[in-house]
Parts: C-alpha cells; sequence; structure tokens
C-alpha cells in the first residue's frame, strides 16, 4: 500500500517536508571522498524530488523514481534530474547503469528483497546504496511537554502503518544480495519553526495519511487538532526544533 497515491497526501507532503537532504549529501560526498560528482546516480523512491535535487551536488545526471504519479506530478524540476515513475521493486534501466544509488526517507516501504536485487543489478562494480532517513527527531529539551505530546498523544493517536518495516538493513541479509556494509553515520539541524509549520509537518506523515485512508478522521479535523495542541505547547511564537536521521553506506561487491 502507498500512502502517498492520492492528490491531498501529495499536495501535503510537496507544501510542508523541509529540505533536510542537503545535510545527508554533505556527508556522503565527505565519506566518499568525492573529487568531482559521480556521472549517473538514481534516487528509488523519491517522492517530491526534494531528494533528487540535493542529489545534484554530487552527481552530473539523476535519476529519480517514484512509484506515486501525484508525487510524480508535484516533482521538483531541475536540469539534471529525469523522473521516472516506477517501483522500487522493479527497476525499469538496464544492469550496472548506476555508479550511486540513494534511497531518501522511503526504504522501511520497499519489499527489500526484491528491491536489493534491482539495486545490486542496476549497480556498477564497487558501486554505492546508500540508505537515508531523516526527520523530526522528537526531542525538545527546551519543552518537555511538547516532546511528551509527540510521542504519547500523537504517536498514540496515529499509529505506524502496519507496512512500515521499521527493521534495519542486516549485514547478513545484504550480504545475500552481493551488498557489503561500510559505515553507519548520523545528521542533524536545527530549524525555527511555528506551530502552524510543524502542524502541517505531522500531517504530511504517513501514519496520519493512513487514518484518512482508513476513514478514522478527516484532514481538517486533524490539522485542526494539531494545531490547537501544538499552539497551546509551544511557549513562543517559533521554537527551535531538533531533526536528522541516519546514513547506510552499502557497497556493491566487485
Amino acid at each position: 500500500m502507498n500512502h502517498f497515491i492520492q492528490q491531498a497526501a501529495a499536495t501535503r507532503y510537496a507544501a510542508a517536508r523541509p529540505y533536510i537532504h542537503p545535510h545527508a549529501i554533505a556527508k556522503i560526498r565527505t565519506f566518499l571522498r568525492l573529487a568531482k560528482p559521480v556521472p549517473q546516480a538514481l534516487d528509488v523512491g523519491c517522492g517530491t524530488g526534494q531528494s533528487s535535487v540535493a542529489l545534484t551536488a554530487i552527481a552530473t545526471h539523476v535519476t529519480g523514481v517514484e512509484p506515486s504519479e501525484e508525487m510524480n506530478r508535484h516533482a521538483m524540476k531541475h536540469k539534471q534530474i529525469s523522473y521516472v515513475q516506477a517501483p522500487a521493486e522493479q527497476l525499469p534501466f538496464t544492469a550496472t547503469t548506476f555508479q550511486l544509488i540513494t534511497v531518501a526517507i522511503a526504504f522501511h516501504w520497499f519489499e527489500r528483497e526484491r528491491f536489493l536485487k534491482e539495486a545490486v543489478r542496476v549497480l556498477q562494480p564497487a558501486g554505492w546504496l546508500i540508505i537515508y532517513n531523516g526527520g523530526f527527531l522528537g526531542k525538545v529539551p527546551q519543552k518537555p511537554e511538547l516532546e511528551h505530546w509527540y510521542w504519547h498523544d500523537f504517536m498514540t493517536r496515529y499509529p505506524l502503518p502496519s507496512n512500515y518495516n521499521k527493521q534495519p538493513l542486516a549485514e547478513n541479509e545484504a550480504h545475500a544480495y552481493g551488498l557489503s556494509f561500510r559505515h553507519r553515520d548520523m545528521y542533524q539541524l536545527e530549524l525555527t519553526w511555528s506551530p502552524q509549520e510543524l502542524a502541517s509537518y505531522l500531517a504530511s506523515m504517513s501514519l496520519v495519511n493512513a487514518a484518512i485512508e482508513r476513514g478514522d478522521e478527516r484532514e481538517e479535523e486533524i490539522l485542526s487538532w494539531l494545531n490547537d495542541s501544538l499552539t497551546s505547547l509551544f511557549p513562543a511564537p517559533v521554537m527551535t526544533l531538533t531533526f536528522g536521521g541516519y546514513i547506510e553506506y552499502w557497497q556493491k561487491i566487485a
């Protein structure tokens, strides 16, 4: 099930997601010691193209792959990017096409066995598969009440969808498909947001989309609850919030 297939979900996503990908790409550039951009990179599960645009900093040409037609409709245009509508498990490319594949905030949705076979197939020998995640970390030491609300009110009201696979990729699992683990890194950044901006971001998440799809609540009701809750929890018109995530580096066994 794709929780971003509906037009409204794609619209919320495009409008509310912060552009955090350059921070991960900067870490990737450093670890790979790239003196110049790679010729061809593939961004799988590219959503509205934020991750693809960030990837152009280290790739001459980027192909962004996304299964949702509506997300593709909202994709950010860029002269170095070509977008293709396709599932991660069925990549429409010839073997050994790409030097680098990135998966940004999407791996948890993939049928990972089928995707890993495809990723290894289209990667060149010694090519890189880099999986990274990122978002609001849910840590608010300056306002414990907000942190408690996020983990105990919001996450209880909107649990992760059943098809969200939060298990990390294991080394033995990846090795079976021809990938070797090389490194794991972390990154983070701070954003100054209003309660309305945080509410819009939370409303764009898959767990909220899933609740709307099930008919549990309407979008208007959810946004009203989020805005009312967060406005009462913010000590000022804006607050500094910490975003970030992990980066994992996997290399194709030559």
